[in-house]
Formats: structure tokens, sequence, C-alpha cells
């Protein structure tokens, strides 16, 4: 039972306690506090989801080894996803790409670069529309799964993670979610990379977040190319320094099927 179902059922039973007991063992405060306080959480839910309200989302693993998935939101771009690929080819390391269904469709052949050099391609829905939150079961359901088969298509392997677009979620975004086959990841450091971002400030922002079994969020698409190979090579390096090794999100979650790692929400 999700968290968001734990408290409409609190809700439920302080309305029935109010409505059979009377106000004089319930003052009529207490419903509206309730209702107040579950609403208020829901909409926090909403907009963070390493809340987990709505259902369980992977946001981090706490590991013994000192490793992070680096993932990218909202590709395959024709001049943002080469970019990080080469940067990524020079490092030698592989990260996750959440592809959008619709971009990945008009692309194909940078959805099969993508693949070809070892990295993870995950699900991001097909539209990325601003209102996605607002779908319905259904129409979520089709945003999730048309992306699946455009990847499946594109690498001949069909995703196991989705990335809820602009990471808003509610009940009916697992509820597709698992419909499809996907499991719902979140991220414990945030790059907020806007196209006037600074790339050192970039990677100061994810690296106060690092830690083992971290999942960094970049964007695929909004720094300039030229910025993003830069924020890259920083990021990269810096990881290095530190010690810390970029593997694909499977590969941290390999870790805990292995018990070196627990699952820990953000």
């Amino acid at each position: 039972m999700s968290r968001f179902n734990i408290s409409t059922a609190a809700l439920a039973a302080v309305l029935i306690a109010w409505a059979l007991m009377g106000q004089a063992l319930v003052p009529n405060w207490v419903p509206i506090a309730a209702l107040v306080v579950h609403v208020a959480l829901a909409a926090l839910g909403v907009a963070f989801l390493e809340m987990q309200w709505f259902g369980p989302a992977l946001c981090r693993c706490r590991s013994i080894a000192k490793e992070v998935a680096i993932t990218f939101d909202d590709g395959p771009t024709p001049a943002g996803t080469p970019a990080i690929l080469d940067a990524l080819e020079q490092a030698r390391v592989h990260a996750t790409f959440f592809c959008v269904g619709s971009r990945a469709a008009a692309s194909p052949e940078l959805v099969g670069r993508i693949a070809r050099a070892g990295h993870l391609l995950a699900n991001h829905a097909y539209s990325h529309h601003p209102l996605t939150n607002f779908f319905s079961d259904a129409r979520l359901f089709r945003e999730f799964e048309d992306t699946s088969r455009v990847l499946e298509q594109a690498c001949g392997e069909r995703p196991s993670f989705l990335r809820p677009p602009i990471g808003l979620s509610n009940p009916g975004v697992f509820r597709a979610a698992a419909r499809a086959g996907l499991r719902v990841v979140g991220w414990s450091a945030r790059a907020m990379d806007t196209p006037s971002g600074r790339p050192e400030r970039i990677v100061a922002r994810l690296c106060r977040r690092l830690r083992p079994g971290a999942i960094l969020m970049l964007h695929d698409g909004k720094l300039p190319p030229g910025a993003m190979a830069t924020t890259l090579r920083i990021l990269l390096d810096r990881l290095r320094e530190l010690g810390y090794q970029p593997v694909r999100l499977d590969a941290l979650l390999s870790r805990e099927k292995q018990g070196k790692t627990m699952r820990h929400p953000a």
C-alpha cells in the first residue's frame, strides 16, 4: 500500500469518526485539518518524486562501492546526444539515457548509436507533454508503451526503467508503469542544467549530493553541445578525483541483487 493510500485511509477514518461521533467528540477543526494535511502531502508528492508518496521510486542506492549512475533526460537530440556520447566514450564510462519516445522515433540512428556504445536506454514517455500528470491511466500507458516499443525496435531490447516527464508523479503514473512493466526511477542529485548554466556550477551542484549509489540527473539538449561536453568532462574528472566510478543504472542495481547494496530512498 502506498503512502498516499495510507493517508487516504487515515483521512477516511477521521471523517467517519466525525460523522458518527459528532462535534462533541470530534471537533469540526479535526477533519478540516486532516483534509488540509492530506491535500498538502499529495501536492508535495506530485512535485517531489523522492517522497515516494504514490509508489516506490528508485532515487538512490546505498552502495559499498563508490559507484554512481549518470542519467540523461529528454533525448535523443541531433546536436546534444553526439556531444554527450563523444565525451562518455573518451572517458570510457557508461550512462543511462531516458529517451522521449517521439524524439527516439525521429532519430532511430541516434538510439542505435547509444545502444551500440554500451549505454542503457530507458523510458521518458512518448510526448513529454507538460500536462502528462493529468493524463488518464490509459493514455499514460500508451505514452509508456509506445516509447518502449520505439526503443525496442531501434535497439532490440525493451527498457525496464521509467522516469516520468518533469519528474512529476501521481497514482496513475505508477499504475501505468506497472502495467507497462517499468520501474519508476527518480534521482538523488539534479544538475539544474539550464541553457545559461555554467559547467563549473552545474558540477558543483551535483557533487554536493554525491555519495555511493547516487543517481545523477542531467539533460540532453538543454545546454549547448559545447557546454554539455565541457560539463561532462569536468564532472567525469571530478568523479575520478573523488574515486567514483560511473556505471549504468542496471549495473548499480545488480549490486543490490548481489547483496552489495541496499535500497535507500532519497
